[in-house]
């Protein structure tokens, strides 16, 4: 369930999600320019070939857009690179919850794609404090639970 208070949680969406596939219904609920960018051209991209939306549920139920993940699972080294990462519009309170909430997603993706550890990249936060909450619960992350 998306809406509804409890945990914090961070969902990571297909860029096909119809939450976010109609461009003008995402820019009115979110305020956010969205656009699946693995049909364009290289130069024309923005972020990246197959980038994931980022919703933030707070513990109050609010979802906000909070960014996108560029990522790719190496099966080979069971490792998921998270070749860009982008978050903004998370307010100072939510910071830390955010990057608790981010952490786990990223384990649990890192699990649904045979991957054991993962590998951080660029990591873009619109604060610094927002980006060294995140980079620490990266560091934190770099290694998914067991299965």
């Amino acid at each position: 369930m998306l809406l509804g208070g409890g945990r914090a949680r961070v969902f990571l969406l297909s860029p096909f999600d119809p939450l976010v596939i109609d461009r003008r219904r995402t820019k009115r609920l979110f305020g956010v320019e969205f656009q699946i960018e693995c049909y364009l051209p290289a130069h024309r991209r923005s972020f990246g070939y197959f980038a994931l939306p980022l919703l933030f549920r707070d513990s109050g139920g609010a979802a906000t857009f909070a960014g996108r993940l560029d990522a790719k699972a190496d099966r080979g080294r069971e490792t998921l690179i998270l070749r860009r990462l982008s978050v903004s519009g998370i307010p100072p309170r939510r910071r830390v919850s955010f990057a608790a909430a981010l952490a786990a997603e990223l384990r649990r993706y890192a699990a649904f794609n045979g991957c054991e550890r993962i590998e951080p990249g660029l990591l873009e936060a619109d604060e610094a404090a927002l980006e060294a909450a995140i980079g620490k619960r990266l560091g934190a992350a770099g290694e998914t639970e067991s299965r």
